[in-house]
């Protein structure tokens, strides 16, 4: 069983933790992140495109967040997310932008292999 001092400075892919242990990613509401803006975004977009993703996303436990008086959000909808449910999530403080393309390209890739089967 991990505890909160064994996972300081722990690296994981959050595809491992949401098939693992069922997380799932929100924001933090409330204004205390940027807002996703379009064409940060799609500057992402192009430039994971070109050179992939190298630099690590910043998360936290849920629950940690909630603690600190603070409101959780879906990262897409941005739709509130219900502070009993917070153990569910790791929530993103620095690389909302990131996540957001890495999450598009994925959709975009998906489509194009749907796609390519109807043909």
């Amino acid at each position: 069983m991990r505890t909160k001092e064994s996972m300081k400075n722990e690296i994981f892919t959050l595809e491992s933790r949401e098939l693992n242990e069922g997380k799932k990613v929100a924001f933090i509401a409330g204004g205390i992140n940027r807002d996703i803006n379009k064409v940060n975004l799609n500057d992402k977009m192009k430039s994971i495109g070109e050179h992939t993703q190298y630099f690590p996303l910043v998360v936290v436990d849920g629950e940690d967040v909630v603690k600190e008086g603070l409101t959780l959000k879906d990262p897409v909808s941005g739709f509130p997310i219900d502070s009993s449910k917070a153990n569910d999530y790791l929530v993103i403080i620095e690389g909302q932008h990131r996540y957001r393309a890495i999450m598009e390209l994925r959709e975009k890739d998906a489509k194009a292999r749907r796609i390519m089967k109807m043909q």
